[in-house]
């Protein structure tokens, strides 16, 4: 085992809000930037010198180690980008005892020698880290400052039970990009068997200074704890991310909030790089060190160009294998298909047997189900984020449906992936932020999932930290619309009797079939399609026909249909016939015998013939 299942609950533990009451602080003005980032900086370096205020705030929120190393690197771009100087500009103090490698430029200091094998854990599992990392797969080493000619470990206790952080001390002016100095601290009450995976955590976010200092958190993040499983591939406990990732499915890959363990779960999207882009095995992390040497400038820590997203689009281009569009295509479409969901052509990201942490999912709805969707604020997709919709085929259900998405703002573009769910088919559709729609065959896709992103367009910045999600408007339909009813003449019938009926709406197609329920009630002789908003229906009802209202269904050719409940009511005929009387057939005005018409012609046959017999005596 790499590490303890105590310290991974402790990463997904409840969300603490330290960081927010300082925020909110400084937004309302109460504090100033440089409060604002020296309370933040101390309160994870030094919290026993914060004032008494902060002090009693981080009693009450304690600052988890999982936020330590984000909080430090924002806080330190926040102060380059502003020229203003660290208010820890050097190493914390030298400790009772340290240990050096015989083998790479590190160096472990502890204070005690109850903790002379902890502090030889540490040391080893640097030298093993600094080897896969730097040596093997090309990460930089970081910047070395120190006297001594080393890179800085402190064995020591960081006041947060457990973990353990980087933090950076300073730009590095020999180079000629935005790198950093750092150090890291690794909590001595970390069980051993827990050391190795922090270590190669955090050296990683060392690497990562000492190339581009100005990428934000999320990349260090997902990219550290990503390399937990490339340093330590029989590792499985980076799956304990997973869950707070998949259900901020929504969220940006380059947003998170260090209240949740959404950075650490966004390890496998390095990994679904890797493995998709890089060398064929996914604990290879060549590709994942290119794109972090791609996002190396030289700004004087002004500005992020290329960020991490710019960078991974130019290295696929240059490669000739893809671009970052296609990348977070495939991503977010095997981000569904993970444990029960797995699918053999879409499982692309390693382990997704064994990962059962489902992604969320906007909307489940049915093909026959006409219906429109506002997508909720709350889970309208972020710039780089997503929703899922998993559309159900009914059984036998082939009727072609039109499927329409219209973001409701911004400019940016979106992507809709039709994916069937029964086979391997996949219709990808691009939008500027304009609608998209398309028709759908259910025979074809049989049950389908839609994967909704929201790219983010030239103007977004990575840098820019929680960003809002833009709703979409949601519609499914026929394409070819139901039939509608909206009017039944007449209203009442009696029993005994024949009528024309009318059906009056929308949608009618020649062929049209009509039924009422309750069934085997009324016998209907015919229907007579008039045109696609009248159908007449001829009907005959009996003495045994039930009383009580009856409902009408429409059926399309097509099987589009539509129905009225208690579109007609049936009561008892006032006048029925006596015996052998055929009844009153009400479909319109004749002559037979038992129509006003006829009844008068035979009265007054009846009675020419009696005035001829009598006056004929």
């Amino acid at each position: 085992m790499i590490w303890t299942l105590s310290v991974l609950l402790l990463l997904t533990a409840p969300g603490t809000s330290f960081k927010k009451e300082v925020t909110r602080a400084y937004q309302e003005k109460n504090i100033t930037f440089g409060e604002y980032a020296h309370i933040l900086e101390t309160a994870v370096k030094a919290p026993a010198r914060l004032p008494a205020r902060w002090s009693a705030v981080l009693k009450q929120y304690p600052i988890r180690p999982d936020q330590a190393t984000g909080i430090l690197v924002d806080t330190f771009q926040a102060r380059k980008v502003r020229n203003l100087k660290a208010d820890y500009p050097g190493f914390p103090q030298e400790l009772a005892y340290y240990i050096d490698s015989d083998t790479y430029p590190i160096r472990v200091y502890y204070n005690d020698t109850d903790l002379a094998q902890g502090a030889q854990v540490t040391l080893e599992s640097a030298e093993y880290a600094w080897f896969k990392e730097i040596v093997q797969w090309g990460f930089y080493a970081p910047p070395i400052v120190a006297p001594e000619g080393r890179f800085r470990i402190y064995f020591d206790d960081t006041g947060m039970g457990g973990g353990g952080y980087c933090a950076p001390v300073e730009d590095y002016p020999p180079t000629a990009w935005d790198d950093c100095v750092t150090y890291l601290v690794i909590d001595k009450v970390n069980d051993l068997g827990s050391i190795p995976a922090i270590v190669a955590h955090e050296l990683n976010h060392a690497t990562q200074g000492a190339m581009d200092c100005l990428e934000p958190s999320a990349f260090w993040e997902n990219t550290a704890s990503y390399m937990m499983l490339a340093v330590y591939p029989d590792s499985m406990y980076v799956q304990y991310f997973l869950p707070d990732f998949q259900t901020y499915y929504y969220w940006s890959i380059s947003d998170g909030d260090y209240n949740t363990a959404y950075y650490y779960g966004g390890f496998i999207w390095p990994l679904y790089l890797a493995e998709v882009y890089g060398s064929g095995d996914y604990h290879d992390a060549v590709i994942i060190r290119e794109f972090w040497e791609a996002c190396m400038q030289n700004s004087g820590f002004s500005y992020n160009s290329p960020n991490y997203l710019e960078a991974i689009d130019n290295v696929l281009k240059e490669k000739g294998t893809g671009t970052l569009k296609e990348a977070f295509n495939g991503f977010s479409r095997a981000r569904y298909f993970f444990g029960g969901h797995y699918n053999a052509d879409y499982s692309v990201i390693p382990m997704s047997d064994e990962y059962y942490d489902y992604v969320g999912v906007a909307l489940n709805t049915t093909m026959d189900a006409e219906q429109t969707f506002v997508s909720p604020q709350y889970t309208a997709p972020e710039p780089w984020g997503v929703n899922y919709i998993e559309i159900t085929n009914p059984t036998g259900y082939s009727r072609s449906t039109t499927i329409e998405l219209v973001p409701l703002e911004g400019t940016y573009p979106w992507v809709v992936q039709v994916v069937s769910l029964d086979n391997d088919l996949v219709e990808v559709l691009e939008s500027d932020g304009e609608m998209i729609s398309f028709e759908l065959d259910p025979a074809a896709f049989g049950d389908t999932l839609l994967v909704v992103e929201h790219l983010g367009g030239d103007g977004f910045d990575v840098n820019s930290g929680v960003s809002t999600g833009t709703q979409y408007n949601f519609s499914i339909r026929p394409t070819v619309p139901f039939p509608l009813i909206s009017l039944v003449t007449p209203e009442e019938l009696y029993t005994y009797e024949t009528y024309d009926i009318s059906v009056r709406g929308t949608g009618f197609q020649e062929g049209i079939s009509v039924s009422l329920e309750p069934a085997d009630q009324i016998t209907v002789n015919s229907v007579t399609w008039v045109d696609a908003n009248q159908i007449r229906v001829n009907v005959t009802l009996t003495g045994d026909t039930l009383t009580g209202p009856y409902g009408v269904t429409v059926t399309n050719p097509d099987e589009g249909s539509d129905s009225m409940a208690e579109a007609i009511v049936v009561v008892d005929n006032p006048d029925p016939p006596t015996s052998g009387d055929p009844g009153c057939s009400c479909s319109f005005a004749g002559t037979g015998s038992n129509s006003p018409a006829g009844l008068f012609l035979f009265m007054l046959l009846f009675s020419a013939a009696f005035i001829r017999r009598t006056f004929s005596l």
